[in-house]
């Protein structure tokens, strides 16, 4: 698995650190994979931490893990939920069109992003991991996100809400 795009993409150290732990569970394997993943090992990303299954061959997506910052910074609890019951919004449309992307490439994706109110934006980056079932197949993405406010303080950064979603750059996936 290569991570040369948050290597080279000036990534917050704690994305660095979540990229070098999924290559070494990764080892040489195309993707790490689902059961050694244990959230309590990248501590440092907890409350900014996602885990999503992977339904019926990607036609869907289940959020197993939802961290606090998903439901302070979108102002919604996405934990338990399948992406096919939100609206149809910019936020909902970009996160299919990661997912979809990851499922064709099987690669990492690294972005950087913000969400925008009138009078407030709040600039974030995340790394999505694929991560294989022990057939092999993509079953899960891993998401670690960093924010450019101190997790107990997004609500007040955040404006009311949802944010309008814009991607700050072309994602670049790692080859």
């Amino acid at each position: 698995m290569d991570f040369a795009s948050v290597y080279e993409g000036a990534a917050h150290d704690d994305l660095v650190r979540f990229a070098q732990y999924c290559q070494a569970l990764a080892g040489d394997r195309p993707m790490p994979l689902r059961r050694q993943f244990r959230p309590g090992d990248v501590r440092w990303l907890l409350g900014r931490l996602y885990v999503v299954d992977v339904i019926d061959a990607g036609k869907d997506f289940h959020f197993r893990v939802a961290g606090l910052l998903m439901k302070e910074i979108y102002g919604v609890d996405f934990e338990g939920r399948r992406l096919s019951e939100f609206p149809e919004t910019g936020l909902s449309k970009a996160l299919r069109a990661n997912y979809d992307r990851i499922m064709q490439t099987k690669a990492a994706l690294f972005q950087r992003a913000a969400l925008c109110w009138p009078e407030h934006q709040i600039n974030l980056q995340r790394l999505l991991v694929p991560f294989a079932g022990d057939d092999g197949a993509l079953c899960s993405i891993v998401v670690g996100v960093h924010v450019d406010v101190p997790l107990e303080s997004v609500v007040i950064f955040r404006g009311e809400g949802p944010g309008a979603f814009q991607p700050s750059e072309s994602p670049s996936a790692a080859p």
